[in-house]
């Protein structure tokens, strides 16, 4: 069995303005309602033209604030046969229980990818913005309960 190991960036939106990230320089092109399940449809079909199976990681900008429609996509991958596994990268800043909740119904959802900018906060604050880095160890620490 041969994987296609995938990275989509399916939002250019963030709730941080990182110093040295790029997406603020980059408009939004979600393409509406229903587009990522367009997409993920057509990539199913070529990965079963191509008799190839898929790891999807899912990243942004951050991936939390498409809301709905990452559940719908979700769902969607998570049913597919060609799909093996899905990860996704974000800031943590989002993450609420409920929404841990919602993100476990996916067998197939393996990895939750929480990025910091340095094992400080004097480093990561630096760079993400002052009181971040306790927010998002608080949220690691959410997760891993």
């Amino acid at each position: 069995m041969e994987i296609f190991n995938f990275q989509w960036h399916i939002t250019n939106r963030c709730n941080l303005r990182c110093r040295h990230c790029y997406q603020e320089n980059f408009q939004d092109s979600e393409g509406g309602e229903g587009y990522f399940l367009l997409v993920a449809h057509r990539l199913m079909e070529e990965l079963e033209k191509r008799d190839l199976y898929t790891t999807i990681n899912i990243t942004g900008g951050e991936p939390l604030l498409v809301g709905e429609e990452l559940f719908s996509l979700l769902r969607y991958l998570d049913s597919h046969s060609r799909v093996e596994e899905l990860m996704i990268i974000t800031n943590g800043l989002l993450l609420e229980k409920n929404i841990l909740f919602r993100l476990e119904e996916y067998q197939k959802l393996t990895t939750l990818k929480i990025s910091l900018e340095g094992a400080s906060s004097s480093t990561n604050d630096a760079i993400r913005g002052r009181g971040v880095f306790e927010k998002v160890v608080d949220k690691i620490r959410m997760v891993q309960k």
